[in-house]
């Protein structure tokens, strides 16, 4: 419970931080160009994701370890501008993250119906174009994280 609780508060702070100083964007990622300490897009992605991988690691939650590890990786490549292959891994390892954590919703907490749910909410987003859809995705595929591991 401290992991998720840990998580849950640093990105959570880190989202309003962003949200106070530059309003919604159109990713989480598009913050590292924001922000002037650019190191804390670095941190904000290994201290909401190792809690979560610690937790997974003693759960036995192998999809969910492979997920949170994504979201370390995106940190790593955070700059996506930098050169196409850089953007090409952040994309990837950013679209991995949600796709594992979908597949730690079916097989490591048995929740398929919770993971129906959540891809049929992310489908509405994206398909009705609402503004900044990437961002509301990256978003509600996060608290569903936590709220998937609070309800199991």
């Amino acid at each position: 419970m401290i992991a998720i609780l840990i998580s849950f508060l640093v990105f959570t702070a880190y989202l309003y931080f962003v949200y106070r100083k530059f309003g919604i964007l159109t990713s989480i990622s598009e913050s590292f160009y924001y922000i002037k300490n650019r190191p804390l897009f670095l941190a904000w992605s290994w201290l909401s994701a190792i809690p979560l991988l610690i937790l997974a690691q003693q759960e036995k939650y192998y999809f969910l370890i492979v997920a949170s590890t994504c979201l370390i990786i995106v940190g790593f490549v955070s700059d996506a501008r930098w050169t196409k292959a850089v953007g090409f891994v952040h994309g990837l390892f950013a679209k991995l993250a949600v796709v594992f954590a979908f597949a730690s919703f079916i097989f490591d907490l048995g929740l398929w119906w919770y993971a129906i749910l959540v891809f049929a909410a992310m489908a509405i987003m994206y398909f009705k174009k609402i503004k900044n859809d990437t961002y509301w995705i990256e978003v509600l595929a996060y608290y569903a994280i936590i709220i998937a591991l609070l309800i199991t």
